[in-house]
């Protein structure tokens, strides 16, 4: 029901196809307004004159754009024209962030999962086979040409990946070597044997 200030929406036919919708097109209107036009068995384009609206909210253009939605599942195009100004940027907003939710793809088949997975299997091949080119590549270089190598940058990078991971590398063994032990201590007390 529309409150004092709006007016019920009336759509109107004014050409073959082309509806005008003028008054307020909110919450209030009956979910069951475009029904007519969902049980057409025309497949005619249909168009919305929306310049004759005095209210909209994102419920109303929700309708709209499932209509469209629906319509077009159907094999039927439904067109807007712009509303007035006030209302745009509710329109636009409606837009923009209401797509309609896309239909779940099929699962694939037994041959196109087996394809799929050999697909996968060649591009990862492809890529090692590329990788380890590029490796080759450039250690050969460096054989043959040696004075290329940066040595104090390989030392630093040495330094930094060997000497200072030392420190964080035994607490971390230490507290990994404690918790094996421990629960292993627990699984051999089962036995008996937790005296080795």
């Amino acid at each position: 029901m529309a409150t004092d200030n709006q007016q019920a929406l009336i759509v109107s036919l004014t050409a073959p196809g082309l509806y005008a919708l003028s008054g307020a097109l909110t919450a209030h209107i009956d979910g069951n307004a475009f029904d007519n036009l969902l049980k057409a068995k025309t497949r005619d384009p249909i168009a919305f004159d929306l310049s004759g609206l005095t209210a909209l909210d994102l419920n109303g253009a929700a309708l709209l754009l499932w209509l469209k939605d629906s319509l077009g599942q159907k094999g039927r195009s439904l067109s807007f024209s712009e509303p007035p100004e006030p209302l745009a940027p509710i329109w636009n907003l409606a837009q923009n962030t209401l797509v309609p939710s896309l239909p779940k793809p099929r699962d694939p088949g037994f041959i196109e999962e087996i394809g799929l997975g050999v697909l996968s299997f060649v591009q990862d091949l492809a890529a090692l086979t590329f990788f380890l080119g590029e490796i080759l590549s450039a250690l050969s270089g460096l054989i043959f040409r040696p004075h290329k190598i940066r040595w104090a940058l390989t030392m630093t990078t040495i330094e930094q990946a060997v000497v200072n991971a030392l420190p964080v590398t035994t607490l971390v063994s230490f507290l990994v070597g404690l918790i094996l032990a421990f629960q292993s201590a627990m699984f051999m007390k089962l036995f008996g044997v937790d005296i080795f």
